[in-house]
C-alpha cells in the first residue's frame, strides 16, 4: 500500500516545482537498452530538480539489447533525469521470464546495467526460491551476486540444481531452511 505519509512529505507545496498526471520517460543508454518509466502522478522538488518524484502505479520497463524485458512496478519511484537511472520504494515487484522478484526497494543503474535489490529480497523462479537481504543482478553478464546483512546466511529452497560435469538439471526436494 502506498506510503501517505511519506507521499505527503514530497508534495510539500512550498518545495513543489511542478505536479504532473500520467507522467512517462523513454530512453536509451550507450549500450542500445532502452527503457520506460511512468506514473499515475509525478512531482519535481525545487531542491532536487533533475529528480522527479513518482507514484501511484509506477511501472517500468527495460527493453534489452539480447530480447529480454524486465518489468519493475512499485508504489514509489525517483527517476534521475540527468543520470537516467531510478529508485523504487514499497512493494517493488521485478518481472523478467520465469524470474519474479519481490522487495522494499530496488535501484536501477542504466549505465552500469545493473539492479540492486534490498530489504525483504524473495526470489523465485522455476529451479527454487531464495530469501535475503541484497541480491545485485548485472543484466548484461546475466549473473547475481546474493547476500545477507551482518553475515547471516542467505536462506534457498532450491528445486532444480545444473550439475556443470553433465550439463543435466537435478530435481531436488530439500526442506526450506
Amino acid at each position: 500500500e502506498l506510503d501517505k505519509d511519506k507521499v505527503s512529505e514530497n508534495k510539500n507545496l512550498e518545495n513543489v516545482q511542478n505536479t504532473f498526471e500520467n507522467l512517462k520517460y523513454s530512453g536509451q543508454d550507450l549500450k542500445g537498452n532502452s527503457y520506460e518509466i511512468e506514473s499515475e502522478y509525478a512531482l519535481i522538488k525545487k531542491d532536487s530538480p533533475d529528480s522527479t518524484f513518482m507514484y501511484g502505479g509506477v511501472i517500468a520497463y527495460i527493453y534489452l539489447t539480447d530480447g529480454r524485458i524486465v518489468k519493475i512496478v512499485s508504489e514509489i519511484a525517483n527517476y534521475n533525469r540527468i543520470e537516467q537511472n531510478m529508485s523504487f520504494e514499497e512493494n517493488v515487484i521485478v518481472i523478467e521470464a520465469k524470474n519474479k522478484l519481490n522487495s522494499d526497494n530496488l535501484d536501477f543503474n542504466t549505465k552500469q546495467n545493473f539492479i540492486i535489490a534490498y530489504n525483504n529480497v524473495e526470489f523465485e523462479n522455476e529451479e527454487g526460491l531464495i530469501f535475503a537481504d541484497k541480491i545485485i543482478v548485472d543484466l548484461t553478464s546475466k549473473t547475481s551476486k546474493i547476500s545477507m546483512y551482518d553475515n547471516k546466511q542467505v536462506r534457498a529452497k532450491i528445486l532444480k540444481w545444473m550439475d556443470p560435469k553433465n550439463s543435466v538439471y537435478l530435481n531436488l526436494k530439500p526442506n526450506l531452511y
